[in-house]
Formats: C-alpha cells, sequence, structure tokens
C-alpha cells in the first residue's frame, strides 16, 4: 500500500483490520490524499475520484 500512488477504499468490503491499520499510519491516514474512502459508491465514483487527483496532482 505504501508503494502505490492511490489507495481506493470501498468501506463494505474490506475488513476492519484495514481501515485500522490505515488509520494508525502516518502517510495512509485520513489526512492523506492517497487513500480515499468510499462508503457507498455508485458506479463511476472512482473513476471521477481518480480522474480529480489526476489532473490535480501536477
Amino acid at each position: 500500500m505504501h508503494k502505490a500512488d492511490y489507495i481506493f477504499l470501498l468501506i463494505g468490503s474490506v475488513p476492519h483490520a484495514l481501515t485500522d491499520y490505515t488509520k494508525r499510519t502516518d502517510d495512509l491516514n485520513k489526512n492523506s490524499q492517497k487513500v480515499q474512502i468510499f462508503d457507498t459508491p455508485a458506479k463511476y465514483d472512482g473513476v471521477i475520484r481518480l480522474h480529480y487527483l489526476f489532473v490535480n496532482s501536477k
């Protein structure tokens, strides 16, 4: 996870241990732009968010 540019977490699809790990880790917590959390995403929410991050990362 530390080597990835962006991490998308679908809260209903991952174990709680994984979300707890990201909360405890400095470069993966909620203040990081690297981790994107989706509660109940629509079909294209991930694509829209990835496009936004790509355009604004420069």
